[in-house]
């Protein structure tokens, strides 16, 4: 069993929430790393579609732009299974209205 099939079982199992199962894959991700990512493509991938997408549900309330929420997502929103098109549709949704609410910062006069 390679690991994305192991990890997919071990966030599958019902003795973890939707939420906390998003917070384990979401803990191997490396802001810009691309092995970190197609990993958890890889894991999703290996999830059914449903627990895929609940996992993105669970996240969504906390899904601010820079955290590891915002990588999990990101990197489902690159799924490119025909089997978890809704998935990476609900991602690429959160993705755009992430990018629509994000706050900038006001730069302060007085700061030199």
């Amino acid at each position: 069993m390679s690991f994305p099939e192991s990890a997919a079982a071990l966030l599958s199992r019902t003795s973890l929430t939707p939420l906390l199962s998003a917070q384990l894959l979401s803990s191997l991700l490396m802001a810009g790393d691309k092995k970190t990512t197609e990993l958890a493509r890889d894991v999703l991938h290996a999830l059914t579609p449903a627990r895929a997408k609940e996992l993105i549900d669970a996240i969504a309330p906390m899904d601010e732009d820079g955290s590891q929420y915002a990588l999990l997502t990101d990197a489902a929103a690159g799924l490119r299974k025909k089997s978890h098109t809704e998935v990476r549709d609900v991602a690429k949704q959160r993705k755009a209205s992430r990018q629509k609410t994000h706050v900038r910062t006001v730069k302060n006069p007085f700061y030199k």
